[in-house]
Parts: C-alpha cells; sequence; structure tokens
C-alpha cells in the first residue's frame, strides 16, 4: 500500500535561513511530498535583529502553520531551531504529526 505524501516543514537554526534546506526539500518534492523551508525572523538577508526575541520565532512558525492551512505536518528543526519548534508544536497541538530535531555535527 503507498504512503500518504506528508507536509514537511523545514526549520533552519541560527545563522541560516531556509536556503540551507532546499536541497532536502528538492528530494522531498521529488517522492511526492509537500516541503517547505521557512526563514525565522532576523535571520534573512538584511534583517534587523534589534529586538527580536524567541517569541518572534515561535509565533512566525505558528502563523507560517496557519496561513497555509498545514495539518499533519512534520516538524524538522535543525540546531537551534528545536526552541521555536517545541513551543511553536504545544500551540499547533492539532496540526503537527511528527517532530524531528536534527543536529548536524562537525566530525
Amino acid at each position: 500500500m503507498p504512503t500518504q505524501p506528508s507536509t514537511y516543514l523545514l526549520i533552519p537554526g541560527a545563522w541560516h535561513g531556509g536556503w540551507s534546506w532546499w536541497p532536502v526539500a528538492k528530494r522531498l518534492r521529488a517522492a511526492g511530498h509537500r516541503a517547505v523551508a521557512v526563514t525565522l525572523p532576523g535571520l534573512a538577508d538584511g534583517d534587523d535583529r534589534a529586538g527580536l526575541r524567541l517569541q518572534d520565532a515561535v509565533d512566525h512558525l505558528v502563523d507560517e502553520v496557519q496561513r497555509r492551512d498545514l495539518t499533519e505536518v512534520t516538524l524538522v528543526g535543525h540546531s537551534w531551531a528545536g526552541y521555536p519548534m517545541t513551543a511553536a508544536a504545544h500551540r499547533l497541538a492539532g496540526r503537527i504529526s511528527t517532530m524531528v530535531y536534527y543536529r548536524s555535527s562537525a566530525s
């Protein structure tokens, strides 16, 4: 029995943008899934980071999921993204199916 396509929200860690997930998103889409790579507030080129708080990142994730009307979402967070991802999941409890915490290592 074929698996149903999933929706993945790909969240970069600090000092990265959604671009860092583009190769992964491309592979997910090629496999028939929906993939959305976001850039958190203050991390896009030219963004003013002054005054931003963790809550701003949490609100951004919640807004993205709600604005796109995403359901059965797999949240994938790299490194620091685990913090806003965890907080956002509490507010999106009915829309999240899985959470993946990804930490790359230098070695």
